[in-house]
């Protein structure tokens, strides 16, 4: 073949033709499939299950009597859904199985306290379970937990941050 067989003519009104348009095809599937892309994590955030929490810290103090009594703090913006807390948890206990791990709120404080989160309500906290062994405290100890509010699904969860008034 010589050389000037090789040559494509660019400037032919054919050759800007076919380079110029995307197949219809591809624009069809492309399209289609970035839809059952978008479809797919609809439906898994239908279907995955999320329980919410909500960073503390749980102070245990000891009253003169040898009882342990176990308190809370909840951020003042996240009293309204007190209604849909399940219940308290310790992330994890240096003293292992000689505290309770699970609680449930028993009361909350009406007026709110300034800490270095913003303004908190303190709240009493019953523990789950098996009670603790007696244990002799010696100054209060200071856990990092968590209060966790029911399960929801992903979808729900992510509706009710875009739209406060619908959930």
């Amino acid at each position: 073949m010589k050389k000037e067989d090789k040559q494509i003519e660019l400037r032919s009104e054919k050759v800007r033709n076919i380079i110029g348009q995307i197949p219809a095809v591809m624009v069809r599937w492309g399209t289609a499939m970035i839809g059952l892309a978008l479809a797919a994590m609809v439906v898994a955030a239908a279907i995955i299950p999320y329980r919410p929490s909500v960073d503390t810290a749980i102070t245990v103090t000891q009253d003169v009597g040898g009882e342990l009594h176990y308190t809370a703090g909840i951020p003042q913006k996240e009293r309204a859904k007190l209604p849909e807390f399940s219940g308290v948890s310790i992330r994890s206990s240096p003293y292992g199985t000689i505290l309770p791990e699970c609680f449930t709120i028993t009361a909350v404080c009406d007026t709110a306290e300034l800490s270095g989160r913003g303004s908190v309500y303190r709240i009493t906290l019953q523990p789950q379970g098996n009670v603790a062994p007696k244990v002799e405290l010696k100054t209060e100890l200071i856990l990092q937990g968590k209060i966790e509010m029911n399960k929801t699904t992903l979808l729900k969860w992510v509706i009710g941050k875009i739209l406060p008034a619908a959930s």
